[in-house]
Protein backbone atom coordinates (compact mmCIF):
# COMPACT_ATOMS: atom_id res chain seq x y z
CA UNK A 1 0.00 0.00 0.00
CA UNK A 2 2.84 2.40 0.86
CA UNK A 3 4.52 1.63 -2.48
CA UNK A 4 1.30 2.47 -4.35
CA UNK A 5 1.04 5.77 -2.48
CA UNK A 6 4.65 6.53 -3.31
CA UNK A 7 4.07 5.80 -6.99
CA UNK A 8 0.90 7.93 -7.06
CA UNK A 9 2.75 10.74 -5.30
CA UNK A 10 5.66 10.57 -7.75
CA UNK A 11 3.26 10.69 -10.72
CA UNK A 12 1.36 13.65 -9.22
CA UNK A 13 4.55 15.52 -8.52
CA UNK A 14 5.71 14.97 -12.09
CA UNK A 15 2.39 16.34 -13.36
CA UNK A 16 2.55 19.55 -11.37
CA UNK A 17 6.28 20.13 -11.41
CA UNK A 18 6.71 22.97 -13.84
CA UNK A 19 10.21 22.14 -14.96
CA UNK A 20 8.63 19.24 -16.82
CA UNK A 21 7.16 21.74 -19.29
CA UNK A 22 10.13 24.12 -19.52
CA UNK A 23 11.61 24.80 -22.90
CA UNK A 24 15.12 25.27 -21.53
CA UNK A 25 17.02 24.25 -18.44
CA UNK A 26 16.44 26.33 -15.33
CA UNK A 27 19.01 28.68 -13.89
CA UNK A 28 18.87 28.99 -10.14
CA UNK A 29 19.95 31.55 -7.64
CA UNK A 30 19.69 32.55 -4.01
CA UNK A 31 17.66 35.40 -2.57
CA UNK A 32 18.05 36.03 1.13
CA UNK A 33 14.48 37.35 1.48
CA UNK A 34 12.66 34.55 -0.32
CA UNK A 35 10.27 32.43 1.72
CA UNK A 36 6.84 30.86 1.42
CA UNK A 37 5.57 32.32 4.69
CA UNK A 38 7.71 35.39 5.31
CA UNK A 39 9.26 38.25 3.41
CA UNK A 40 8.20 40.24 0.36
CA UNK A 41 7.59 37.15 -1.81
CA UNK A 42 5.46 35.14 0.65
CA UNK A 43 2.36 33.25 -0.38
CA UNK A 44 -0.95 34.97 0.32
CA UNK A 45 -3.07 31.90 1.00
CA UNK A 46 -6.02 31.89 3.38
CA UNK A 47 -5.11 31.00 6.97
CA UNK A 48 -7.53 28.10 7.53
CA UNK A 49 -8.52 24.91 5.72
CA UNK A 50 -12.15 26.05 5.51
CA UNK A 51 -11.10 29.36 3.91
CA UNK A 52 -8.77 27.53 1.55
CA UNK A 53 -11.69 25.43 0.32
CA UNK A 54 -13.60 28.65 -0.41
CA UNK A 55 -11.01 29.75 -2.99
CA UNK A 56 -12.89 27.91 -5.70
CA UNK A 57 -14.59 24.72 -6.69
CA UNK A 58 -12.20 21.80 -6.39
CA UNK A 59 -11.73 19.86 -9.60
CA UNK A 60 -10.20 17.10 -7.53
CA UNK A 61 -9.03 16.38 -3.99
CA UNK A 62 -6.61 13.54 -3.32
CA UNK A 63 -5.42 12.21 0.00
CA UNK A 64 -1.78 11.22 -0.43
CA UNK A 65 -0.21 10.13 2.81
CA UNK A 66 -0.93 9.87 6.52
CA UNK A 67 1.86 9.80 9.07
CA UNK A 68 1.45 9.04 12.75
CA UNK A 69 3.41 11.06 15.26
CA UNK A 70 3.32 10.91 19.07
CA UNK A 71 -0.02 12.49 20.01
CA UNK A 72 -1.17 13.45 16.52
CA UNK A 73 -1.05 12.56 12.85
CA UNK A 74 -0.42 14.51 9.67
CA UNK A 75 -2.09 14.04 6.31
CA UNK A 76 -0.91 15.22 2.89
CA UNK A 77 -3.55 16.28 0.40
CA UNK A 78 -3.56 17.52 -3.21
CA UNK A 79 -6.23 20.07 -4.05
CA UNK A 80 -6.75 20.86 -7.73
CA UNK A 81 -8.64 24.04 -8.57
CA UNK A 82 -9.00 25.62 -12.00
CA UNK A 83 -5.48 26.90 -12.60
CA UNK A 84 -4.17 26.33 -9.07
CA UNK A 85 -2.76 23.12 -7.59
CA UNK A 86 -1.92 22.84 -3.91
CA UNK A 87 -0.20 20.15 -1.89
CA UNK A 88 -0.82 20.75 1.80
CA UNK A 89 -0.37 19.08 5.17
CA UNK A 90 -3.16 19.02 7.75
CA UNK A 91 -2.88 18.06 11.39
CA UNK A 92 -5.20 15.85 13.47
CA UNK A 93 -4.62 18.02 16.56
CA UNK A 94 -5.25 21.31 14.73
CA UNK A 95 -7.95 20.73 12.13
CA UNK A 96 -8.37 24.45 11.29
CA UNK A 97 -4.87 25.10 10.02
CA UNK A 98 -2.70 23.71 7.25
CA UNK A 99 0.84 24.00 5.94
CA UNK A 100 1.50 24.46 2.22
CA UNK A 101 4.11 22.21 0.64
CA UNK A 102 3.65 23.03 -3.06
CA UNK A 103 1.54 25.80 -4.58
CA UNK A 104 1.45 25.95 -8.37
CA UNK A 105 -0.49 28.57 -10.32
CA UNK A 106 -0.97 28.47 -14.08
CA UNK A 107 -3.85 30.93 -14.60
CA UNK A 108 -3.73 34.70 -14.15
CA UNK A 109 -6.84 34.81 -11.95
CA UNK A 110 -4.96 33.56 -8.88
CA UNK A 111 -3.53 36.14 -6.50
CA UNK A 112 -1.89 33.82 -3.97
CA UNK A 113 1.69 33.69 -5.28
CA UNK A 114 3.07 36.80 -3.65
CA UNK A 115 3.92 39.57 -6.14
CA UNK A 116 4.20 37.14 -9.08
CA UNK A 117 1.35 36.64 -11.57
CA UNK A 118 0.87 34.37 -14.54
CA UNK A 119 1.17 36.62 -17.58
CA UNK A 120 3.74 38.97 -16.00
CA UNK A 121 6.88 39.59 -17.99
CA UNK A 122 10.16 37.94 -17.20
CA UNK A 123 11.63 41.43 -16.84
CA UNK A 124 9.08 42.28 -14.12
CA UNK A 125 9.95 39.11 -12.16
CA UNK A 126 13.64 39.81 -12.62
CA UNK A 127 13.18 43.35 -11.23
CA UNK A 128 11.19 42.06 -8.24
CA UNK A 129 14.05 39.72 -7.41
CA UNK A 130 16.58 42.55 -7.51
CA UNK A 131 18.10 41.82 -10.90
CA UNK A 132 20.39 39.19 -9.43
CA UNK A 133 19.60 36.41 -11.88
CA UNK A 134 20.37 35.84 -15.53
CA UNK A 135 17.62 33.91 -17.25
CA UNK A 136 17.21 33.00 -20.90
CA UNK A 137 13.81 33.82 -22.46
CA UNK A 138 11.77 30.69 -22.99
CA UNK A 139 13.36 28.94 -19.99
CA UNK A 140 12.75 28.74 -16.31
CA UNK A 141 13.84 30.87 -13.43
CA UNK A 142 14.45 29.24 -10.07
CA UNK A 143 15.35 31.09 -6.91
CA UNK A 144 15.52 29.84 -3.37
CA UNK A 145 15.84 31.20 0.10
CA UNK A 146 17.17 29.36 3.12
CA UNK A 147 14.42 26.70 3.05
CA UNK A 148 11.92 27.39 0.25
CA UNK A 149 12.04 27.54 -3.55
CA UNK A 150 10.32 29.54 -6.28
CA UNK A 151 10.18 28.29 -9.85
CA UNK A 152 8.86 30.45 -12.70
CA UNK A 153 8.28 28.88 -16.09
CA UNK A 154 8.73 31.36 -18.90
CA UNK A 155 7.50 31.18 -22.50
CA UNK A 156 7.89 34.00 -24.99
CA UNK A 157 9.05 36.33 -22.22
CA UNK A 158 5.97 35.77 -20.02
CA UNK A 159 5.40 33.74 -16.85
CA UNK A 160 3.16 30.76 -17.62
CA UNK A 161 3.52 28.89 -14.31
CA UNK A 162 4.51 29.87 -10.78
CA UNK A 163 5.45 27.18 -8.28
CA UNK A 164 6.39 27.61 -4.65
CA UNK A 165 7.98 24.63 -2.89
CA UNK A 166 7.80 25.12 0.85
CA UNK A 167 9.73 23.40 3.62
CA UNK A 168 7.66 21.43 6.09
CA UNK A 169 9.94 21.91 8.99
Amino acid sequence: MRICRSIVFAVLLALITPWACAEAPARSGYHEHFGCSTGPFKLTLPKTVSDLKKLGKAKELRDLNIEDHPGYSTAEHMLFLDGLDLRIITFSNDKRNFMPLVVSSYKAQWRVTGPFRVGDSLEHAHQLLGGKLVVKPGGAMEVGGDTDLLRLIIREGKIIRITYECSSG
